[in-house]
């Protein structure tokens, strides 16, 4: 129970954490964000935010993976190849019970998938632009059976 509880936490704030810093050297980023939000609570006629309101902040949302895109709160995973598996890009075999260490910032600040990976642009995270792009070029919390149980 300690590790779901430190580990939900300890993310959490960190995203919060960076995502405001990206907010705030960002005024554009900021100003549509803000937007977005008061366009959601004039339509509900409140500023409580409830489910429909939480589901409602697409914008947001693309702010928190962007976020989580710059900067993942787990900084490496360490997994154990099950089985001889060959690298597509190359003749490479990684052998059954080697261990591989996968960064999930390198893999978030390759140019190939994400163009200026290091200028904030929460639009990469559409529906459009997520759906043309590999599922696992999006892995904070891992992929798989292994991945973070606190996310599933």
């Amino acid at each position: 129970m300690l590790t779901f509880l430190l580990a939900g936490f300890d993310t959490s704030a960190i995203t919060l954490q960076c995502a405001l810093y990206f907010l705030a050297k960002n005024p554009l980023v900021q100003e549509k964000a803000l937007r977005e939000l008061q366009n959601i609570f004039d339509a509900a006629g409140s500023t409580a935010v409830t489910p429909d309101t939480l589901q409602r902040m697409q914008y947001v949302e693309m702010i928190v993976y962007e976020t989580l895109r710059m900067r993942p709160p787990v900084f490496l995973y360490i997994k154990k190849a099950g089985v001889d598996t060959p690298l597509v890009s190359s003749d490479l075999v990684v052998p059954a019970g080697a261990s591989v260490i996968v960064s999930p910032r390198t893999v978030h600040m390759d140019p190939k998938l994400y163009p200026d990976p290091h200028v904030l642009d929460p639009e990469r995270f559409s529906p459009e632009n997520s759906a043309k792009r590999h599922p696992l070029a999006f892995i904070p919390f891992g992929a798989g059976k292994r991945a973070c149980p606190v996310m599933y």
